[in-house]
């Protein structure tokens, strides 16, 4: 039982390593700047605040 526990707690410090290292590298302003394109002049995103017509109609 202890091993199991120890090999999770290595298995999730790991994953939180990896996590950290890509949080680190993201250029958060470069994807900011990529998503502009994406909304429109009331501050509304393109693809997902677009009217979805009702197929009941």
């Amino acid at each position: 039982m202890l091993t199991l526990f120890i090999s999770l707690c290595i298995c999730l410090g790991l994953l939180a390593l990896i996590f950290l290292y890509v949080w680190q590298r993201t250029d958060w302003q470069r994807l900011d700047r990529a998503n502009e394109r994406f909304i429109d002049a009331d501050g509304r995103h393109i693809y997902y605040d677009r009217h979805i017509p009702d197929s009941k109609q």
